[in-house]
């Protein structure tokens, strides 16, 4: 056996290896070359006829099979973080950036198995359509407006201070002030302290949408020593403050809610048409490469 032989040999076993570990041909091809002294055609070649075997196939379903498996456990462990983080919708918590970082993983681990996919089948006639360049982003979007539509569905961008806990008799020890977040994207909101309370009381913008009744801006008619009512939210308590969702003052509440809940319904369906439009747009992309393709099979 000549030492041309010996080393395709060599980088056949050591490609075997590359792919039981999940590298993608877009990694394992480089890593290839730098170990063996091989061209670049004869790796392509070994690549091809590696494809062809059972080993190949049998590997393959195996790391999906593990991946589906991290990407459930993923989603699971990140909508728990998400749902502790965002108890308070206006302010996450850190539970919400660990939430966040699961999620994002899960996403990665969904595009590294549809790139699996698209290796394992870019010669199958029957799914060649598993190779185009946009599924990964109909898969994404479509994800996004599903999530999107039950939300818009379930109706939880509506507030209903009949379900939250109403406190009485609360004494203003301080003047309501308008706040922010930091950051590029800053989160609005109003807060102010209360007697016998050792957290402000905080009412954020994705609460109020600034849908107040006329000439009753809390800024201006929230001061110290102002007896309210408060309508705290069913879950309302950050890790240092208390998130409500309405004010009432002299008997009259300064939220509009009727006309904040049709505020909310609006960005909300503004939100899910938008993704509707980006996803008919990739589908177009999709089904508009699927087409050029088969016009381009049919040629050869």
């Amino acid at each position: 056996m000549d030492k041309e032989s010996t080393e395709i040999q060599k980088a056949s076993g050591y490609l075997k290896m590359l792919k039981q570990e999940g590298k993608l041909d877009e990694s394992a091809i480089p890593e290839l070359l730098k170990m063996y002294d091989i061209s670049h055609k004869e790796a392509i070649a070994l690549l091809e006829s590696f494809k062809q075997t059972d080993d190949y196939k049998n590997i393959v379903a195996r790391i999906i099979k593990e991946q589906m498996f991290t990407v459930v456990c993923y989603a699971i462990i990140g909508g728990f973080f998400l749902l502790a983080g965002f108890v308070d919708p206006g302010s996450p918590n850190p539970f919400a950036f660990h939430g966040l970082l699961y999620v994002l993983a899960a996403f990665g681990l969904i595009n590294y198995i549809v790139k699996l996919l698209q290796e394992r089948f870019r010669n199958s006639k029957r799914f060649a359509w598993i190779s185009n360049k946009a599924l990964p982003y109909v898969i994404t979007l479509g994800i996004l407006l599903v999530y999107l539509q039950y939300q818009f569905l379930n109706q939880s961008y509506l507030i209903n201070t009949r379900n939250g806990e109403v406190r009485r008799d609360l004494v203003l020890n301080s003047d309501c002030i308008e706040s922010r977040t930091g950051g590029k994207h800053p989160t609005y909101y109003y807060e102010f302290s209360v007697e016998y309370y050792d957290y402000p009381f905080r009412w954020y913008e994705s609460a109020h949408y600034y849908a107040f009744h006329k000439n009753l801006w809390p800024n201006v008619e929230l001061h110290k020593g102002d007896t309210i009512i408060a309508f705290i939210n069913e879950i309302g308590y950050g890790s240092d403050y208390i998130t409500i969702s309405n004010v009432a003052k002299n008997g009259q509440p300064f939220l509009d809610l009727k006309k904040r809940n049709e505020l909310a319904k609006d960005k909300a369906f503004q939100n899910c048409i938008l993704i509707a439009f980006v996803f008919i747009i990739a589908m177009v992309v999709l089904i508009g490469i699927e087409v050029n393709r088969k016009l381009q099979f049919k040629k050869w």
